[in-house]
């Protein structure tokens, strides 16, 4: 429903897309603590979690890159930003929930196998998204209103990086890093 949004609306829910896509990434960085035990029970290894941690940051950022060069190779092939910003929004939201499955799925390194490949296409929906909304805004606003427009979006995205810590630690002690990103995710949805 969102994509039939007037112009103005749907920088709002960019805006709103960028604050939760930096909530996210302050889910993991958020909880060192339960992210640790997360590595130890899942790859049943203490000797190298802290490399482990970095490699979890690393992969949401390498899919970060994927999605920026298939947008870039979208949007040169002359397709439509908003179709490629609707389907890395899609794509976002499939991810951070797969991510939540981890918090609940059995001990193994199947699982953490499985967390990866959810933040990684978690990274994807964010690189798309990151290159398509721009090229979007241009198309779309009235030029009066692009800067405001453009302005409102990056707000988003320092609000969630401030907010992203705080909410983690919080949700991560009252409920689980899993339900962090269920919350998340129902915010997009």
């Amino acid at each position: 429903y969102w994509w039939r949004l007037k112009p103005r609306a749907l920088a709002a829910v960019c805006a709103l897309f960028k604050m939760l896509q930096f909530m996210d990434r302050g889910v993991q960085n958020g909880s060192p603590i339960e992210f640790d035990a997360f590595i130890i029970r899942t790859t049943n290894s203490t000797a190298n979690t802290a490399g482990l941690f970095g490699a979890l940051g690393s992969i949401y950022t390498v899919g970060t890159v994927i999605g920026c060069l298939g947008s870039a190779l979208l949007l040169s092939r002359a397709r439509a930003a908003h179709g490629i910003m609707s389907g890395g929004m899609m794509m976002w939201v499939v991810g951070v929930l797969l991510s939540s499955c981890g918090f609940w799925m059995p001990d193994g390194m199947a699982t953490f196998a499985f967390y990866c490949m959810a933040r990684l296409l978690v990274g994807v929906g964010g690189g798309i998204v990151s290159l398509a909304w721009p090229p979007y805004v241009e198309a779309t606003s009235h030029a009066s209103e692009r800067s405001l427009s453009m302005t409102l979006i990056e707000t988003g995205t320092a609000l969630g990086a401030a907010l992203g810590f705080v909410f983690s630690a919080q949700m991560s002690v009252v409920l689980g890093w899993g339900a962090a990103y269920i919350v998340l995710a129902l915010g997009m949805a």
